[in-house]
């Protein structure tokens, strides 16, 4: 039987890659009651938060020095995300925490993989989920949503605020937010639940075991994602092209589109047809990563009076798709221009997740590492092929236990830790007035646990 796991954050930083998890609220269902429960995680001493203005934020009245360490609490999600036969469902979380808890695992060397989601594993966004009933079956879902349907932290955070669905654990809300959703659009949801997995979704396409060989197996499909850049985050399309470097990428064409151009051998570069934002609605290559959980659908989801409302011209459709089934010379051509290139990252390892999957020694190492005492890792670190892996391993040991590591590497970060707060230029008086920007947050909200917490964290990191 398969377990609904629910789940939210609350998170800080700058991004994924530089922030955290502060809070995780998780709630389990299979046939009884729901079993919820919330985890604090400890802010690490290289997140950056801004001295003054936590009073304004959601971490008010949240003590940043509570809970477990990212590193114990990586240990317990990663078996969590990895359990077989289980969907996972979150709340905005493809375009907001589900990137900070990505991060987590891979900063501190899980297992879980780098560049894709785990298979065996179903993931839904209820942010996408309520946009697609709100698209295709609104006269289901009964609520005024207003402009808050077209963006997905407004949506999560009108979907947060409805009373019916008031619990002081988010995972809780989201339970309650599901079962709603599926009592006024049950046949959709379901068919949701049935494709959500990458895998699921290239088949919904016509991808051939995750390939694109030719034309004439694509399929038509209606796809909604905060990614989509339109209006409505909202088209028809057929897959032109699958990433080579990351197969869970694939490239759309919109059949609402002239594809002309696109189907034209002589087109001198197709990186000129790409959409690259919401204005450039004439673009018809759409850059779609099927790891964020878009809803797909087959054409034939939309009824007639569905592209009445929608402005949806079928005639045009229907002629896109009989050009597209007769352009094999265009897949080809894809394989070879750069819009399927490689992604750019930065050197800085905490940034490169996406640089690739470890190799099965490398994999065995890490098993071994975290079967092991801390002690043990700056002798087991130096085995890794992947260098990836000596450098965040040396960072968990200096998060965790510095007194491991040489004097001059620990001076080494603790110069880093002052420089994300004060730049190159460490001085007393700017020391001094990021200290009184953060001791101004505590004056304004006073024995709000958030802004002293914060003054405490900085005193100790700049002093």
């Amino acid at each position: 039987m398969k377990m609904l796991h629910f789940y939210d954050a609350l998170t800080v930083g700058r991004s994924s890659s530089e922030g955290q998890v502060l809070r995780f609220d998780s709630a389990s269902l299979t046939e009884g009651p729901a079993a919820a429960d919330t985890t604090y995680i400890q802010v690490r001493d290289d997140v950056f938060i801004e001295p003054a203005g936590i009073e304004y934020t959601e971490l008010y009245d949240h003590a940043l020095n509570q809970g477990v360490s990212e590193y114990e609490w990586s240990r317990q999600i990663e078996s969590l995300f990895l359990r077989p036969k289980t969907v996972h469902i979150g709340l905005g979380s493809t375009s907001g925490c589900d990137g900070y808890i990505r991060n987590a695992l891979y900063r501190c060397l899980s297992l879980y993989p780098n560049t894709s989601l785990p298979r065996r594993v179903q993931f839904l966004d209820i942010t996408t989920l309520t946009r697609a009933i709100h698209i295709l079956r609104p006269e289901s879902i009964g609520w005024d949503l207003g402009a808050a349907v077209n963006n997905d932290f407004q949506l999560r955070d009108r979907l947060l605020r409805m009373p019916e669905f008031e619990d002081e654990n988010n995972a809780k809300r989201l339970v309650k937010l599901f079962a709603h959703l599926t009592s006024v659009a049950k046949k959709l949801v379901s068919f949701a639940m049935e494709y959500a997995a990458p895998d699921r979704s290239k088949a919904l396409l016509g991808l051939d075991n995750g390939a694109l060989s030719d034309m004439a197996s694509v399929n038509p499909c209606v796809v909604i994602h905060q990614s989509i850049p339109n209006e409505r985050h909202f088209g028809v399309f057929m897959a032109i092209a699958v990433d080579m470097s990351y197969p869970d990428i694939v490239y759309l064409a919109d059949l609402s589109c002239d594809l002309t151009e696109l189907c034209d051998p002589h087109t001198p570069s197709l990186d000129q047809l790409v959409r690259r934002r919401p204005d450039q609605v004439s673009a018809p290559i759409v850059r779609l990563n099927l790891s964020r959980l878009p809803f797909i659908a087959p054409f034939a989801t939309i009824r007639p009076e569905d592209a009445q409302r929608l402005s949806l011209n079928i005639g045009k459709v229907n002629e896109n798709i009989e050009l597209l089934r007769g352009a094999d010379q265009m897949v080809m051509r894809l394989l070879d221009e750069p819009i399927i290139g490689d992604t750019r990252m930065p050197a800085d390892v905490d940034y490169r997740m996406l640089a690739g999957e470890y190799h099965e020694a490398d994999r065995n190492l890490i098993q071994r590492l975290h079967a092991a005492d801390f002690a043990k890792w700056p002798e087991l670190l130096p085995q890794a092929h992947d260098n990836r892996i000596l450098e965040l391993g040396r960072r968990v040991l200096l998060r965790n236990r510095p007194d491991l590591l040489t004097d001059s590497e620990r001076r080494l970060w603790k110069g880093k830790l002052k420089e994300l707060y004060c730049g190159a230029n460490v001085t007393p008086d700017r020391v001094e007035s990021i200290l009184k920007a953060a001791e101004d947050s505590v004056k304004v909200a006073p024995g709000m646990k958030g802004p002293v917490s914060h003054v405490n964290r900085l005193r100790r990191l700049l002093g």
